[in-house]
């Protein structure tokens, strides 16, 4: 709920309008109007885990299907990221949260 909450206080700061399906049962968790198109969104939280690099976040998603989404939302406690679906794992992505910066290891 929390990486929901991040996304509707982003998307409602740009200005979008969302809708979210009323059964629960969508490909996509939202839709978002930005005036110009229409987007489908995936979102996610992900959580801390600590390493001997540093910290690393992450997200599992189980089969992820990329034909259902056109970005993914990705919450984390240091940051918010919008990564496009083509760009997106099927079934893991780990950022590696440096400063201002983050590296995608994708595992699939």
């Amino acid at each position: 709920m929390i990486g929901e909450a991040r996304f509707i206080e982003w998307a409602s700061q740009q200005g979008w309008d969302l809708y979210r399906g009323l059964d629960g049962h969508t490909p996509c968790d939202y839709i978002a109007d930005t005036g110009e198109k229409l987007l489908r969104v995936e979102v996610k939280r992900m959580e801390s885990e600590q390493s001997t690099q540093g910290n690393y976040y992450y997200v599992t998603a189980t089969k992820l299907n990329r034909v259902n989404f056109d970005y993914l939302f990705a919450s984390t406690p240091v940051g918010d990221f919008w990564i496009p679906a083509d760009k997106c794992p099927q079934v893991t992505l780990s950022i590696k949260v440096t400063g201002g910066h983050y590296e995608r290891n994708i595992t699939a």
